[in-house]
């Protein structure tokens, strides 16, 4: 899974992050955010909700850094994810 950056339009200034990892399962996902944070990377843990073929909902579980203004910083900060945590 690649680490994908978004720009956010919620806040007049422009801000950024990335998403980093999807997992199916909450405690997968809750362990990989505690490791990262423990490392001192800025990031959390947010719920997906995507629909089946046939209509019914199955949540999922993204890791994505915290909003940054400095889209180099945040590019850093996914590299340095991305090598140690071998994300493609």
């Amino acid at each position: 899974v690649a680490a994908v950056i978004v720009e956010s339009k919620q806040t007049p200034t422009k801000e950024h992050y990335a998403q980093l990892v999807g997992f199916g399962s909450k405690q997968h996902a809750q362990r990989m955010v505690q490791k990262l944070v423990a490392q001192g990377y800025p990031v959390v843990l947010k719920t997906r909700i995507s629909s089946t073929a046939r209509g019914k909902k199955v949540p999922w579980y993204q890791v994505v850094t915290t909003p940054l203004a400095d889209r180099n910083e945040l590019v850093q900060i996914v590299d340095r994810i991305s090598k140690q945590e071998t994300l493609k």
